[in-house]
C-alpha cells in the first residue's frame, strides 16, 4: 500500500477547516516534519561522502603584485580545475583561486597583501573542503589509507595557536571549522550553434558566476585551430575581439573555457552560445583539513543531512515516518490558529484541542524513535580516549583481541 504524500497529509488537515487554505496547511505539515527531524539523529538522515585531494602543483614561478588580485605565472600550466583550490607562497597568507584566466594568469579571492614578489616558487593545493548542500554536521571523517579517524570540532583560533603560518603538511588528523564559502562552481551549458554550419568548438570548465550567464562566441576569421580568430562576450557586455583559437583551451570569464579541436574548419560569421548556471555551494560551511594535504588522498566521511522540504516533487517522506504523526503535528498547529480575521474565526481553534494533538504527535514520534533505534541506536555512546587519533590501537583486530 503506497504511503500518503505530503500533499495528501496537507489535504487531510484542510478537511478540518478549509478556510485555512492549502498554503498554511503545507506550512504546518512541513513544520511538523521539521520538529520531528530535530528530535534525534534519525537513520534516514545519515549520508556518506568523500573528499578527494589532488597532488600539489608547483611548476614554474609566479609574480604577485601588492593590491592586485591577479597572479602572473612563468612556465606555469594553470587550468580551470584549480578553481576553488588554495594558492600560497612561503610566509604569505593562503588565498583561494577564484578564476583561471589563462595558463599563466590566476585570479585570487583577495588582493595580494604582501609586498610585490617576482619569480618566486608557489604551491596550489587543497586546504579547505566543502560538504554537500544538504550538510548538517559531520559524524566522522576517516583516512582509510592509514586507518584512523580524524579529530572534529577544532576552531581556526586553535590551529592559529599551533601553526599560524600553516607550514605543517602530511597526513591530516584534524578537520577544523573555517568559514563559509563565498562562491561556488556551477555548470557550463552545452554549446548551441545559433548561426552558420561550420565546425563547432567546445565549451568547458566550471562556472563561478553568481548569476546565470549567457556566453556568445563569433568566429571572425576562417581557419583551423590555431589560425581561426574569434570574439566573445558575456550577457550584454562588450565583445573581446581578436582572440586566437586554441586546441588546448582559452579561458574566457568566470571559469568558462572554450577550445577548438584541431583538424576542423571554423567559419567566419558562425555564432555559438552557452548558458551557464551557477552552483549552489556558495554559502556552505568550509572546513580546513590540517596538516595540509599535498599528495593524492581520499578521506571518507559520514554526515547528518538537513531536513528536506517534503513538498518538493523530488522528495519523498522517509519510509519510517508515518503520515499520522505529521497529520497530528499539522492539526496541532491548526488548532492554535484563531483564523484569518476577527469576523472569520477558525472553528477548530481550541488550545486544549491543540494540546491534545501535540500530545498525540509526541507519542507517535516516540514510537518512531523506538523503531528507528532498531536501525540506528544513536542514543548509545562509546568511551574513547581523548584525543582519539593518538590511541595505541588502530584497527578492529585490536578490539577483537581485547573484547
Amino acid at each position: 500500500m503506497p504511503q500518503d504524500t505530503a500533499e495528501d497529509i496537507a489535504s487531510n488537515v484542510l478537511l478540518h477547516y478549509e478556510g485555512a487554505g492549502i498554503a498554511r496547511a503545507r506550512l504546518w505539515v512541513q513544520n511538523a516534519y521539521r520538529d520531528l527531524t530535530k528530535r534525534r539523529l534519525w537513520s534516514w538522515k545519515i549520508r556518506r561522502g568523500q573528499f578527494i585531494f589532488p597532488a600539489a602543483v608547483n611548476v614554474g614561478t609566479i609574480t604577485g603584485t601588492l593590491g592586485s588580485d591577479q597572479i602572473v605565472g612563468v612556465g606555469t600550466a594553470f587550468t580551470a580545475s584549480m578553481i576553488g583550490l588554495q594558492f600560497r607562497v612561503p610566509n604569505v597568507p593562503i588565498y583561494t583561486i577564484k578564476g583561471v584566466l589563462s595558463t599563466t594568469l590566476l585570479q585570487i579571492d583577495q588582493p595580494w597583501g604582501s609586498t610585490t614578489l617576482s619569480a618566486i616558487g608557489y604551491e596550489i593545493f587543497q586546504a579547505y573542503v566543502t560538504p554537500p548542500t544538504d550538510f548538517e554536521q559531520f559524524l566522522s571523517v576517516v583516512n582509510p589509507a592509514q586507518a584512523y579517524q580524524l579529530y572534529l570540532g577544532l576552531e581556526q583560533r586553535q590551529l592559529d595557536q599551533n601553526d599560524p603560518q600553516r607550514t605543517n603538511a602530511g597526513s591530516p588528523y584534524v578537520v577544523a571549522n573555517a568559514d563559509y564559502s563565498g562562491f561556488s562552481i556551477g555548470t557550463v551549458g552545452a554549446i548551441i550553434q545559433t548561426r552558420g554550419a561550420g565546425s563547432v568548438p567546445v565549451f568547458g570548465g566550471g562556472y563561478t558566476g553568481v548569476n546565470q550567464g549567457l556566453f556568445t562566441v563569433e568566429i571572425t576569421s576562417t581557419g583551423d585551430s590555431g589560425a581561426a580568430q574569434f570574439k566573445w562576450k558575456k550577457d550584454g557586455g562588450a565583445y573581446t575581439s581578436g582572440v586566437l583559437s586554441s586546441s588546448t583551451g582559452t579561458n574566457l570569464q568566470d571559469g568558462v573555457v572554450i577550445s577548438f579541436p584541431a583538424g576542423a574548419n571554423y567559419v567566419n560569421g558562425d555564432v555559438f552560445s552557452s548558458v551557464c548556471t551557477p552552483g549552489v555551494g556558495g554559502g556552505l560551511p568550509r572546513f580546513e583539513v590540517w596538516p595540509h594535504v599535498k599528495v593524492n588522498l581520499v578521506l571518507s566521511y559520514i554526515y547528518e543531512a538537513q531536513a528536506q522540504d517534503i513538498f518538493d516533487p523530488a522528495v519523498t517522506i522517509p519510509r519510517v515516518v508515518t503520515p499520522d504523526a505529521l497529520l497530528e503535528g499539522g492539526l496541532a498547529k491548526l488548532a492554535r490558529w484563531p483564523g484569518p480575521s476577527v469576523e472569520e474565526k477558525n472553528p477548530y481553534f481550541q488550545i486544549a484541542l491543540a494540546q491534545a494533538h501535540e500530545n498525540r504527535f509526541n507519542y507517535l514520534c516516540e514510537r518512531l524513535e523506538q523503531k528507528d533505534d532498531n536501525i540506528y541506536p544513536s542514543d548509545v555512546s562509546y568511551y574513547r580516549q581523548f584525543p582519539y587519533y593518538e590511541t595505541t590501537w588502530r584497527s578492529a583486530d585490536w578490539i577483537q583481541r581485547h573484547a
